[in-house]
């Protein structure tokens, strides 16, 4: 009898590694069910960013089969203009463990949405992985794209405002983008228009001269509206000459407008003024508005 011990301990050793594996396949059905059945959509990537599993959210959301998505990177299901975001995630859950960002990711037809994309490091069969959750947040975003519009923004003209304006000038000051130019517009005959047509045709008056204004300066100059009659624009790296030149396009624009059939005619004051590198910009402005304040007195002579 003694003799049949080991090999009972044996069979009992067998039976409790059968069970343990049966337990296991058991568990890891039970959180298969729960990974395939999560609103959220999950991604599990290699260290390198390969796709290694997902579940069915995410099949949806990016809106390929599991084969076909089972054998891409997370570079193929985001923008390339956000690859380097990507990697700066991947790189923060190797180093710290837990990473998070936002993405513009796309899905298979090449349609783009924004997503949160928040991940975790975890060893399996000796190698590190990624737990990814993704959560598509296109609409928050555009919430936050029309808080920050309305909050930069004039709302008649679709100009900058003058909190942005303001806020341009002391970031242009404290940079290097010198010279800068600053211009300051005013409309003439602007109360004669209120009282005599009304104020629906003064603010048609306005939106023209702010479209006006958008074809006569570049893309990177700042477009604003101070208040009531009067414009601003910063143009950044723009010596005086260049700033010449954008005036005769901007008198030039005034003058094709007027050709035609729109009243009233349309006139402007302006005043230029440059202020070059370690100039307060505050001053510069101060500067335009009294040219511009001159080139008005002067047609009332």
């Amino acid at each position: 009898m003694p003799s049949s011990f080991p090999f009972l301990r044996f069979l009992n050793m067998k039976g409790r590694a059968s069970w343990k594996l049966e337990k296991q396949k058991e568990i890891e059905g039970k959180y298969k069910k729960i990974f395939d059945s999560a609103i959220d959509s999950f991604i599990i990537f290699d260290m390198e960013g390969n796709i290694l599993d997902l579940n069915l959210q995410a099949e949806k959301m990016f809106e390929y089969e599991y084969v076909e998505l089972i054998k891409l990177s997370g570079k193929d299901i985001v923008h390339p203009t956000h690859h380097g975001f990507f990697e700066r995630f991947m790189k923060e859950i190797y180093f710290k463990g837990y990473s998070q960002c936002e993405v513009l990711s796309i899905r298979q037809d090449g349609s783009t949405f924004f997503s949160d994309l928040r991940g975790t490091r975890f060893e399996h069969d000796g190698r590190l992985n990624l737990f990814a959750v993704i959560r598509e947040i296109t609409e928050l975003k555009k919430m936050e794209l029309l808080t920050q519009y309305k909050t930069t923004h004039d709302r008649l003209t679709g100009l900058y405002n003058r909190a942005y304006f303001e806020e341009e000038i002391s970031r242009l000051e404290r940079g290097r983008v010198f010279p800068v130019s600053i211009m300051m517009i005013d409309v003439d005959g602007m109360k004669a228009v209120n009282d005599s047509q009304g104020h629906k045709a003064g603010d048609e008056l306005l939106c023209r001269v702010a479209q006006l204004l958008r074809i006569s300066f570049r893309s990177g100059d700042v477009v604003a509206r101070m208040g009531g009659d009067e414009f601003a624009v910063l143009l950044p790296g723009s010596d005086s000459v260049k700033a010449n030149e954008a005036l005769f396009r901007l008198h030039q624009a005034v003058s094709d407008s007027n050709t035609g059939s729109q009243e009233p005619r349309l006139s402007l004051s302006v005043g230029t003024a440059t202020g070059y590198q370690g100039a307060c910009l505050s001053k510069v402005l101060e500067e335009a508005d009294m040219r511009m304040y001159a080139d008005k007195f002067s047609k009332m002579r």
